[in-house]
Order: structure tokens, then C-alpha cells, then sequence
């Protein structure tokens, strides 16, 4: 076989300067012969490909569709044998091309004379020097000639295999089978090469059913789409927005072959149910077209928009506030794309940001809102972390998991302020251990100091065992444990010195109010609702009378003037706000009622104790507010005694030298001789008192003991014995509150028998009712519906559940009656 020279003067070149020109002059050798092979062998394979191209529109038109399983064999073991007896023909006729034949076709499409590449593959047979000279200059004259070789394009030469033009009428067909086809066109090919033997009779179709049903925490209704045989397939003009994680039902109900559910190109064979019919479910996760095809037929196209679920965001409505109880009162606002399912309040200290957030539960209903609005009481100041700086966050729950949350908010969280020096001193050695661990060793001293004096919490042996066991679990602390449970036994040890056995009504309060929140907001029976106002009617009797327990013995009723009795609370007042809650709850008004239990919860809060009784109409409130100031009198006194002993303890001058312990004294003291002063004239003072009052009942008798404990305190003062006079004075304190509360019960139960009220009835409003967190009768937020308004909500009711009971309704109308009486 002739060769092709790198370039004209490859003869005297060298090897560097010939191989780039023969690279490219190989390659136009090669795609000559393979051109002429091509020339021979494409005719001869035009049966088989005939036979191919006939198969394809065979299978594009969906043929094998309207043919019994056994016959669509038969084609395509005829189809088969075609193709494969074309194929043996041609490998039987077809010859390659002889050597030098891919030159000679290089030379006459490019117009060349007297074989000029033959010309370059020759060599002299014998010659001398000047014979080779002579050679290379022809070769390389030659070599010029041929630098601008052509290769024309193949000939298919099929005219002669195919004088009828059968080629055109398949490529037409081919087209019109694939235009037909549509995205079912890799289908029909694929079902084509499959024949199905089970098929049975043809059955007509006689219709579809398309179901597309959002997740249950959506609540919006099911889609439908449906059609019969004698109308149009469906396919909307605009995109159906669908939730993600949408359930789809597809139901085809005959047809000859089995449909298929196509999910953009991914597809789905139904499956074949009872009475020839076809079903199918999937999960929407994504995607853009579903497609439901049956023997090449669309039947149901729709484009859908995936709607993501987003998460829910979550804020303050209005910054938190302290009421004077301590509460935090939050107003919180949450919103969700298709419902909170839940809400919760974290707090993370300021300074120990890895240590484990306080986690607060929050009212979200058991319903799916899409917007929460609400106020809730959180009493934190039993919590360690109260009286320090923490990051308060809002964090709002989705039905999918999903979290949002608030931007952080900076605050000191409330705590308790004791008004017992013994009290207030182990308050302060638990905050020492919540802030510094490591200093236990010193807490613990100190709380072994307290507990060997029991005169100053009146010898209280339940007290004296709380102390002992705080420092012997100190003692037995390893370092770097958690320290909860021995702050929580300090904590209850103050409440114990500080309130003595009076019962925690405001606890009860707040729990029996947040069991009616949460069965309005899931929609609880009347049954169950008004059980919870019973409880919560009680819970508010107690607390009123625990208030003012409270407050007489803390001291801190104040003498205040009078206040407008438009503005004054009254139990009527309490009464009604109830019935008017109960009563729009009944009729359907549960935000309307949550939002009114949440104001009286806001004024309950905001209710100070010393401010029951201020106006001073009766003899009784005359008295009570004398041994107001008595007790709070009292109570600084024992203060002063409690610091002045203290500084005894430390060695300091001007004091009496008796051993105790608490916190380091001012640099201001007194001397016992002035506190012993102090001490009788409130003594005389309350001699005045009794004398007013007479001898008689349990409020003389406990006045009389009081009057005895000062005159005791009174001598040990006298004589420089601290330790004794604190405990005296403490039992003193003890004898005024039991009086005071003597004193009240019997002015409430004047007042239930018609005689004069208790103070609450005549008193100063002791709420600041025109600002939030401050309580108030009616702010004017809350907007009570009218009779008929809640009469007619009363008549809807009733009768979508009248409905909702009679089985003969359809299906789809009951379930929707159901989601309604879920939702309202």
C-alpha cells in the first residue's frame, strides 16, 4: 500500500520535519478507507435497518398495546429473524477494500493525475548517486503537488436497494410516532420488547380518579381531580400548589394495558386492584409534572408546585415583666405556615454560657394554630439562677420538628426578697454555691454556724435537720458535682423560716389558671371546662386569704389613701369575669375567653398583700393596719437586733459580745441599750393596741403573748444577751402575725353574715390596672363578643355536631364537619 510523504521536502528532511504532515496525512488515509467501507457495507445492511426502523413505528404507535400476548411474540420473533437475516447478508457480501484502494480514492476526489501517492511509496531498483539526486527532486516535486488532498463525502448508494423511496416513508412515520408519543416515548419503546400473556380481555376505560392530600398538620383539604370516558383528560391551565410530603392516590378504572404514574421522567406502574381497575399511592417530595399515562394516552397531567414547610418564627409581643409577686409575666407571639404545636421559653445565664439552658413549657394548644398569641405567669424565683443575668429566647415547634426562635433578650430573672435575716443569709450562701461551686467548703461553714444557733429561727427542729443535712451533703460532695439538689433543700428551708406552714395558694392559683389555659386552647368539653372554673373559683378564695396572711407577716402593709371605688376589686367583680369567660368559652369564644382569664390572671399577679384594706371605714381595718405597722416595726427591729449581734460575733466595738452569724455589719452601729428602747416602746405601743381591742378571743390571747415575748426581749437587750433577745423577738413577730390573721377571719366571717365586709369589699384597688403587668378590671383589650354574637356562634355549633352525627351524609362532608369542629 502506497504511503502518503509528511511534506514536499520530506526527502531531504529530517525526521523532526516530516512527522507532523504524515500524522496528518494518515488520518485523511484512514477516513478514505473507512468511507469506502462504509460505501459497501450500508447497502448492504438496508434490510436489517428497514426491518429496525419498521419495529420503531411498530412501537411508537403503541401497536403491541391491541395485541394478545402470544401474537406480540410471534412479531417479534418475526421482527427478530428479519434483522438477523439481513445482518448474515451482509457479513456474507460485503468485501474490504484492496490495498491502495483508500489512495486511489484520496487521488480522484482530489483531482490528481498519474497516481501521484503511488509515486512516493516507490524506490529505485538500482542507481548510482546522481540517479538518487535526481529521485529525491522528483519526489519532492511530487510531494508539493499533493499538499491539498480532499476526501469527498460518502455516497449511501441505496437507490439501487430501495428504488421505491421506503427509507422516506419510515423516517416520516418515526417522526409522527415520536411526536405522538410525547415524554411516553421511552416507555412505548420499552414496553414494545415485553410481551404480556395475562392481560385478559380488553376493558374499556371508564374513567380516573386523582387524590392529592396534604399531611394531616396542614389542615387543608384533599385536591381532586377526576374524568370519564366521555371527557377530556385532565390537565389544569395553572400550576397546584402541594404541600410537601403530600399523599397521592391514583385510581384508573379500565383500559387495555396498565397505566402508569410519572413523577417528572420517573415511572410508576399502578396496580391492579379488584374489578379491573388500577391503583396507585405515592409521597410528593418534589418534582414539577405528574403524568398518568395508559396506552400512550395521557389521562391526567398536572403541574405542581411544591410548597416547602417553613419554620416557625417566634418573638416577645411585648417585653417581660416582673410583677410585684415576683412572677414573669410574657406575652409571647408565634406564628407558622400551618401550625404551632409547640412553644417553649429557654434561659441561658450570661456568665456560664455552656452550662444547660432553664427550659420553661409554654401554652400552645393541642390544636395546630398558625398564629399564637398569649400571656403567661412563670414564677422562677425558686430557680437557682434567680437574681442573675440570663438570655431569655423564645423557641416555637412546627409539626415536622422544626424550630424558630426569638432574638435573645437580656434580663436579671426575678427572685424572692426574704425579709428573715436567717432566711436571707441562707439565700445568699445558695447563690453562692450557684455562682461559685468551688467555694461549698465556705457555704457549708457558714451553714453549720446558722444551724448552732436555733433561737434565731424560733428552734424550729424541721429547720435545725435541713441545715445539718445541707452541710453534711456539702461535706460529702464530690468536686465538681452537680450541686440541684442540695439549692433545692436550701430553698425550701427559707420558704420554711420565712412563711412558716402557711400553704402556697399562689402556686395552686397558678396551676389551677394554667389548666383552664390549656383546655381552652385544645378545645376541651364543657364538661371538663367547667370543672377547672370550679377549681380555679376555689383556688382564688384561698389566695385572697393567703394574701393577706402574707402580707401581715412579711410587713409590708403601708398606710396608702383611698382609692376611686370605680377602680376597686371586688369578689362580684372576680365572679363575673369568670361567668363572662365561662360563658364565651360555651359559645365557641375560646381565644376570646383565654385572653379574659389572662387578664384576671395579670391582676391576681399584680394583687400586693398589703394593699387589702386602705380606707379605713370600720374599727376592725382600723386595728388590722395598726398591726401592720406593728409586725413590719417588728420585723425591721429583729433586722437590726439579728446585724448588731453579728458584730458581737466579729469582735467589733459597741456590740454585745454574744456569738452569731450572718453577713458582716455596716460600719454604722448601735448599742443594746438603743435597740432595748426600741423594743419597749413598741411594746407600749402595742399595750395601747390590746387596750383598744379588749382581752378577749384569739386575738387578744395572741397579743398578749406578743406583748410578753417583747418584755422578755426587752430584758435580754438590757443584760447584752443577743442571741436570746433575736429569739424572743422572732416569737413576738410570730404572736402578731397569729393575731392579725385571728383578727381577719373574724372580719370575714362578719362580713359573709351581713355585717361589715372583709377589706377587700371597701379597700383601695391594689392593682395599677392601666398598663400591662400591672393589673387591672378592664383595659379595654379584651373584646367581649355580644349575646347574639355568641348565641348565634352557640347555634353553629350545635348544629354542624347535629350533622356531624347523621351517618347517611356523604363521607367527604362529615370529614369536613369534623376538621371544623377540630378547628373552631
Amino acid at each position: 500500500m502506497a504511503t502518503v510523504p509528511a511534506s514536499p521536502s520530506s526527502a531531504a528532511s529530517g525526521a523532526a520535519g516530516r512527522r507532523p504532515d504524515e500524522r496528518s496525512g494518515r488520518g485523511l488515509h484512514l477516513l478514505a478507507w473507512g468511507a469506502l467501507v462504509w460505501e459497501r457495507l450500508w447497502p448492504a445492511l438496508w434490510p436489517a435497518t428497514a426491518a429496525a426502523l419498521a419495529f420503531a413505528v411498530f412501537a411508537l404507535f403503541d401497536l403491541p398495546a391491541y395485541l394478545p400476548g402470544w401474537l406480540h411474540a410471534l412479531v417479534l420473533l418475526a421482527f427478530a429473524g428479519v434483522i438477523g437475516w439481513g445482518l448474515l447478508e451482509a457479513a456474507r457480501g460485503v468485501d474490504l477494500p484492496a490495498p491502495g484502494a483508500a489512495s486511489r480514492r484520496l487521488e480522484r476526489d482530489s483531482g490528481l493525475a498519474h497516481r501521484p501517492l503511488a509515486t512516493l511509496g516507490d524506490r529505485p531498483v538500482d542507481g548510482d548517486a546522481i540517479t538518487q539526486a535526481v529521485w529525491d527532486i522528483h519526489r519532492a516535486r511530487v510531494a508539493a503537488s499533493i499538499r491539498g488532498l480532499k476526501l469527498k463525502l460518502p455516497r449511501a448508494g441505496l437507490l439501487a436497494r430501495d428504488p421505491r423511496g421506503l427509507r422516506a416513508a419510515l423516517g416520516l412515520l418515526i417522526l409522527v410516532g415520536v411526536i405522538g408519543a410525547g415524554p411516553d416515548t421511552m416507555a412505548r419503546l420499552g414496553r414494545a420488547f415485553v410481551p404480556i400473556f395475562d392481560r385478559g380481555a380488553p376493558t374499556a376505560l371508564t374513567g380516573l380518579d386523582l387524590w392529592i392530600t396534604p399531611p394531616e398538620y396542614t389542615g387543608l383539604p384533599p385536591i381532586y381531580f377526576g374524568t370519564d370516558a366521555t371527557h377530556a383528560s385532565v390537565a389544569p391551565e395553572k400550576p397546584v400548589a402541594v404541600p410537601t410530603g403530600s399523599t397521592l392516590l391514583v385510581q384508573v378504572h379500565g383500559g387495555r394495558r396498565t397505566p402508569e404514574l410519572m413523577v417528572d421522567r420517573i415511572a410508576t406502574p399502578l396496580g391492579k386492584i379488584a374489578g379491573g381497575d388500577y391503583s396507585a399511592t405515592a409521597t410528593i417530595a418534589g418534582g414539577h409534572r405528574l403524568t398518568v399515562t395508559q396506552s400512550g394516552t395521557a389521562l391526567a397531567r398536572l403541574d405542581i408546585t411544591v410548597v416547602p414547610d417553613l419554620p416557625p418564627s417566634a418573638e416577645f409581643a411585648a417585653p417581660p415583666v416582673v410583677m410585684p409577686s415576683g412572677a414573669l409575666r410574657l406575652e409571647y407571639h408565634a406564628t407558622d405556615d400551618y401550625g404551632v404545636t409547640g412553644l417553649r421559653l429557654e434561659a441561658h445565664r450570661v456568665d456560664a454560657p455552656g452550662e444547660a439552658p432553664l427550659v420553661v413549657e409554654l401554652p400552645a394548644g393541642g390544636s395546630n394554630r398558625k398564629e399564637l398569641r398569649g400571656t403567661s405567669f412563670q414564677d422562677l424565683t425558686a430557680h437557682p439562677w434567680a437574681g442573675l443575668p440570663v438570655e431569655l429566647r423564645l423557641v416555637a415547634t412546627d409539626a415536622t420538628g422544626q424550630t424558630g426562635s426569638s432574638k435573645p433578650l437580656r434580663m436579671t430573672l426575678p427572685e424572692r426578697q426574704f425579709h428573715h435575716p436567717v432566711a436571707k443569709a441562707i439565700i445568699e450562701q445558695r447563690k453562692l454555691l450557684v455562682t461559685h461551686p468551688d467555694q461549698a467548703d465556705v457555704a457549708a461553714e457558714t451553714l453549720s454556724d446558722l444551724s448552732m444557733q436555733p433561737s434565731f429561727f424560733r428552734n424550729d427542729f424541721a429547720v435545725f435537720m435541713g441545715l445539718r443535712a445541707a452541710v453534711q451533703a456539702l461535706a460529702r460532695q464530690p468536686a465538681g458535682e452537680d450541686l440541684a439538689n442540695i439549692e433545692q433543700l436550701l430553698w425550701e428551708i427559707a420558704l420554711k423560716i420565712e412563711d412558716g406552714n402557711v400553704p402556697d395558694a399562689q402556686k395552686a392559683l397558678r396551676q389551677a389558671q394554667q389548666a383552664l389555659q390549656d383546655a381552652l386552647a385544645r378545645d376541651a368539653s364543657d364538661a371538663e371546662i367547667q370543672k377547672l372554673m370550679r377549681d380555679l373559683r376555689q383556688a382564688i378564695q384561698q389566695y385572697l386569704q393567703a394574701m393577706l396572711e402574707n402580707a401581715l407577716k412579711n410587713g409590708e402593709a403601708q398606710n396608702q389613701q383611698p382609692m376611686d371605688p370605680s377602680r376597686t376589686l371586688t369578689p362580684q367583680d372576680i365572679d363575673r369575669m369568670l361567668n363572662q369567660a365561662e360563658q364565651m368559652a360555651r359559645s365557641g369564644a375560646k381565644d376570646a375567653a383565654r385572653q379574659a382569664l389572662a387578664q384576671l390572671q395579670d391582676m391576681l399577679e399584680a394583687l400586693k398583700a398589703g394593699r387589702l384594706g386602705q380606707s379605713g371605714a370600720n374599727p376592725g381595718e382600723q386595728a388590722m393596719r395598726q398591726m401592720q405597722d406593728l409586725a413590719r416595726k417588728q420585723q425591721q427591729l429583729l433586722d437590726r437586733s439579728y446585724r448588731q449581734n453579728q458584730r458581737g460575733a466579729q469582735g467589733q466595738p459597741g456590740a454585745s459580745g454574744q456569738r452569731g452569724q450572718g453577713r458582716q455589719p455596716g460600719a454604722n452601729g448601735e448599742s443594746s441599750g438603743d435597740l432595748s428602747a426600741a423594743q419597749e416602746a413598741l411594746r407600749q405601743q402595742l399595750d395601747r393596741l390590746r387596750q383598744q381591742m379588749g382581752q378577749g378571743g384569739d386575738t387578744g390571747q395572741s397579743l398578749e403573748r406578743a406583748e410578753r415575748a417583747m418584755k422578755d426581749a426587752v430584758d435580754a437587750l438590757g443584760q447584752g444577751r443577743g442571741d436570746d433577745a433575736v429569739g424572743r423577738q422572732s416569737d413576738a413577730l410570730d404572736q402578731l402575725h397569729e393575731a392579725a390573721r385571728s383578727l381577719a377571719e373574724q372580719m370575714r366571717q362578719q362580713g359573709e353574715e351581713g355585717g361589715e365586709g372583709p377589706p377587700m369589699r371597701t379597700g383601695a384597688d391594689p392593682f395599677g390596672r392601666m398598663s400591662p403587668g400591672q393589673g387591672g378590671i378592664d383595659r379595654g383589650d379584651v373584646q367581649i363578643p355580644e349575646q347574639s354574637e355568641m348565641q348565634k356562634s352557640r347555634e353553629i355549633l350545635d348544629e354542624l355536631r347535629r350533622r356531624a352525627g347523621e351517618r347517611s351524609r356523604p363521607t367527604e362532608e362529615r370529614d369536613y364537619i369534623d376538621r371544623l369542629l377540630q378547628r373552631f
